[in-house]
């Protein structure tokens, strides 16, 4: 391995480490929490209560490695494309990882009331952030020929983080209707569920991002 390609290999690895450390943590988080349903209730109700400052740690850890993947992802694609598109795709990025570290600055409020509004807005950078940056490597990538199809799939995930993001802007302002986005908890009973694949959807990016780029960067130093 090239002594440069090191860093930017480790900044990469930072967007699969980190969505599958959150994923772990959340997951045995919830299943250790009393009266928890990871069915019904938010990845985010698990920051509330005793123990809350373990999701608290879990959305600050996440932010953190995002905003690492971001910086890879950059320095990577400097060398490979001269537009101003990509880079500002990791901005986007970046400013998502902010995004999960105000999550855990500003918690949610108890089910079944709404987050709030200063939780929402976490919410709303997080994915219209990463939503916004996956639109802009998706329209870029569509012309370049062996990365056509991840072009395709940052539009497509584009759509739905964006919708997500769409969706839940309202709660900001207003506390009906609610909606499985706006109210996880307590009204719809599938809301932990909804919350959980879309942040499922919303990591898939970032790993088959950083798996590809890390697979090319591996061939380059060969």
């Amino acid at each position: 391995m090239a002594p440069k390609a090191r860093p930017v290999q480790f900044l990469l690895w930072a967007g699969i480490v980190g969505p599958i450390i959150f994923v772990v943590t959340f997951t045995i988080d919830g299943a250790l929490t009393p009266g928890y349903s990871a069915i019904r209730d938010a990845v985010s109700y698990l920051a509330l209560g005793r123990y809350g400052w373990i999701q608290a740690v879990n959305f600050v850890v996440l932010g953190i490695l995002v905003i690492a993947f971001a910086l890879g992802f950059f320095r990577w694609w400097r060398r490979r494309d001269s537009s101003w598109v990509l880079p500002a795709a990791a901005l986007l990025i970046a400013l998502s990882g902010l995004g999960y570290v105000l999550a855990a600055i500003f918690t949610a409020n108890r089910p079944p009331q709404p987050p709030g509004p200063k939780h929402t807005l976490a919410f709303e950078i997080v994915f219209f952030a990463q939503g916004l940056g996956c639109l802009l490597v998706g329209l870029r990538l569509l012309r370049r020929g062996v990365w056509r199809g991840l072009g395709w799939m940052s539009l497509i995930i584009m759509f739905l983080t964006v919708a997500a993001a769409a969706g839940n802007l309202s709660s900001i302002f207003t506390q009906a209707p609610r909606t499985p986005i706006s109210s996880p908890s307590g009204a719809f009973p599938l809301g932990g569920l909804f919350n959980r694949v879309l942040v499922l959807i919303a990591f898939i990016w970032y790993l088959v991002f950083a798996g590809r780029m890390l697979s090319d960067a591996s061939a380059d130093s060969a």
